[in-house]
C-alpha cells in the first residue's frame, strides 16, 4: 500500500509548530484575562470569569491531548519512524513557562466557585504535564534518615 505522497515530514512538523503557536498565545490570552489588581468585579463578572476559565482550559486541554495522541501516530505510519512526542521543541518550552505563570494566575487567585478553583488546578496541572522534558524532572529530598527496610546493606 503507497502511502499519501501529499504528505511529508515537513507538513507534519508544521502542524506541531502551528498547535504550539496557537497554545502559545491562547495561554497568554488566557493570562492577560484575568482580573488586575484594583479591578472590582461584581459577583455576576467574577463567576462568569471563573466558568469561561474552566472552560478555556478544557479546551485547551483537549487540544494538547489530540496533538499528543495523533502526531505521533502520523509520523510512525507515515515515515516509519520511532514515536517521537510533540511539546519537546524550543516554542514548546516558551508555552511550557506560559503555563506555568497561568499555574500561579489560578493558584493566587481569590474564586467564588470552589468547585471551579478545584477544576481549573486539575486542568493546568494535566497540561503542564503534556510537557515531558519539563514536568517530569523531579527532585528527591530525604529529610529525615531511612528506617528499614530502605537502608542498603
Amino acid at each position: 500500500m503507497e502511502k499519501s505522497k501529499w504528505i511529508d515530514e515537513k507538513f507534519i512538523t508544521n502542524i506541531e509548530e502551528d498547535y504550539l503557536n496557537f497554545f502559545h498565545h491562547f495561554v497568554d490570552f488566557i493570562r492577560h484575562s484575568f482580573p488586575r489588581e484594583g479591578d472590582h468585579l461584581s459577583e455576576k463578572q467574577q463567576i462568569t470569569f471563573e466558568n469561561q476559565l474552566a472552560q478555556s482550559l478544557l479546551t485547551l486541554e483537549k487540544l494538547h491531548l489530540s496533538l499528543y495522541e495523533n502526531l505521533p501516530l502520523y509520523r510512525q505510519y507515515l515515515f516509519s519512524q520511532e514515536r517521537v512526542l510533540p511539546f519537546t521543541s524550543h516554542k514548546a518550552q516558551s508555552t511550557y513557562n506560559l503555563l506555568k505563570k497561568l499555574q500561579q494566575y489560578i493558584e493566587e487567585y481569590d474564586f467564588i466557585q470552589e468547585d471551579k478553583e478545584t477544576i481549573c488546578n486539575s486542568i493546568i496541572s494535566r497540561i503542564i504535564n503534556f510537557y515531558p522534558n519539563q514536568s517530569s524532572q523531579i527532585k528527591i529530598v530525604i529529610v529525615s534518615p531511612l528506617y528499614p527496610p530502605w537502608t542498603p546493606k
